[in-house]
């Protein structure tokens, strides 16, 4: 139960942001597949989106610490 709610909800907040409902802030919509989305573009321009993106730089190594185990009591 809880967790259809939770596919629910965010499925409501997702069209949300497609159809321009709510302030996307920062998060950038644009997209090829919501044809009713005032941000639906073409392909191409899509393309350009992502070449124009920062390239990645080299990964931070994995601290040691991720492998260590905790225990906590209840």
């Amino acid at each position: 139960d809880f967790a259809i709610k939770t596919v629910k909800s965010t499925h409501e907040f997702w069209k949300s942001l497609m159809s321009m409902k709510t302030n996307a802030g920062e998060l950038n919509c644009m997209n090829t597949t919501v044809s009713d989305s005032p941000f639906c573009c073409s392909a191409t321009d899509a393309d350009t989106v992502v070449e124009s993106a920062c390239a990645f730089g080299p990964e931070d190594p994995v601290p040691s610490s991720v492998d260590k185990w905790f225990y906590y009591e209840n």
